[in-house]
């Protein structure tokens, strides 16, 4: 890989930025036979997935060098990488976050330059709620985590958010589980009269068969750019026998 040619791309992706210029061409040349990937991670020991499009917010997980990762869409991040400005999406089949794609096997290429689409950042609010419980249940194969709490956007109050967990075993990352806060909340809209009733929620996640102390971080899904922003009183720790 050229990695001269990734940053002389990434500093052409800022000026662009810059002076409103619009996206470069797609090409029909890849690192992988669909434009979402999936794409290989070069960066040694692993990649950082980040709540947001910089290297400033908070790290959700990494993926190891070698694994790879699927994204639906780009933007121009934050902070850069080496010069590169353009940052991915990671798609819901790989987890929820966002990547320097200067880290991913474009082949001297950005995703700016594949087929796929720029984010949406939407709004100027971001969504908020509150991470309530984290119990467990079952043995064996059967264990499993409830999450409870609420959520939500208010740039779309009438929109039912998502949230997602992100569960690890002391500090390995196991997995992410998402869910959608629609249920019947009538103390949060009498709390907080702008909120709708519906902004509950309440899902099951499986475990592997083993026991150990889980800790879960859950987030919130800003509607529209997937940005993703810590509940109150997350994260939770428990012991599961």
């Amino acid at each position: 890989m050229n990695r001269t040619i990734r940053t002389l791309v990434g500093l052409a992706a800022s000026a662009a930025m810059a002076l409103s210029v619009v996206a470069l061409a797609p090409s029909s040349a890849s690192a992988a036979t669909s434009p979402k990937g999936p794409y290989t991670v070069l960066e040694s020991p692993g990649l950082t997935v980040h709540a947001g499009p910089g290297s400033a917010t908070a790290a959700l997980k990494t993926v190891s060098k070698g694994l790879t990762v699927s994204v639906d869409c780009w933007v121009i991040g934050w902070t850069t990488v080496n010069g590169d400005a353009v940052w991915g999406h990671v798609a819901s089949g790989t987890g929820y976050g966002w990547v320097a794609d200067y880290w991913l096997d474009l082949q001297g290429r950005t995703l700016q330059q594949t087929t796929l689409p720029q984010c949406t950042i939407k709004g100027s609010y971001y969504p908020g709620g509150y991470f309530d419980e984290l119990s467990a249940k079952g043995t064996g194969s059967s264990r499993s985590l409830t999450v409870k709490g609420w959520a939500a956007d208010y740039d779309t109050l009438n929109t039912s958010v998502h949230v997602v967990a992100y569960i690890f075993r002391g500090s390995t990352f196991v997995k992410t589980s998402e869910g959608i806060a629609s249920g019947s909340r009538p103390d949060v809209h009498k709390a907080y009269p702008y909120c709708s009733n519906n902004t509950g929620f309440s899902y099951s996640i499986s475990l592997p068969n083993a026991a150990a102390t889980y800790t879960v971080k859950m987030y919130a899904m800003d509607t529209g750019s997937g940005l993703l922003y810590p509940l109150l009183d997350s994260p939770k720790t428990i012991t599961v026998k």
